[in-house]
C-alpha cells in the first residue's frame, strides 16, 4: 500500500473547515432577565458552579448552551421572577423560594 502526501493547501482548508464548524456550536447566546423587589441568587445549568447574587432587576448575556436557570429569593419577603430570552416567566413569592426557567 502506497501512502500519498496531501498538498498543504488541502490540509489548511480542512483545518479551516473544522474550526468554522466547531465555532458554530459555540455561538449560542441567551439573555437572562430577572425582575425582583428583593435580593436573590441565580445559577445557569451547564455553566459550571458560577452563581450570581444581586438585588432588584437585572439582565445577563450567557454564552453557550444553558438549558435551564434557577433563581432563589434569599430573603423572607418579596418576589423574584426569571426567564430565558422571551420564554415564559418562572416566579416565586415564598420566603427563600426557588423558581426554575428552561428553554
Amino acid at each position: 500500500m502506497k501512502l500519498r502526501h496531501l498538498p498543504p493547501s488541502f490540509l489548511l482548508l480542512a483545518l479551516l473547515a473544522t474550526t468554522v464548524l466547531g465555532a458554530a456550536g459555540c455561538g449560542k447566546r441567551s439573555r437572562i432577565v430577572i425582575e425582583s423587589n428583593t435580593c436573590w441568587n441565580w445559577r445557569a445549568e451547564n455553566q459550571g458552579s458560577a452563581v450570581s447574587s444581586d438585588c432588584g432587576n437585572a439582565r445577563y448575556k450567557v454564552f453557550g448552551d444553558i438549558g435551564c436557570v434557577t433563581i432563589q429569593n434569599i430573603t423572607d419577603t418579596g418576589y423574584v421572577r426569571i426567564r430565558i430570552d422571551d420564554g415564559p416567566w418562572a416566579e416565586t413569592v415564598g420566603p427563600r423560594g426557588i423558581a426554575r426557567a428552561c428553554k
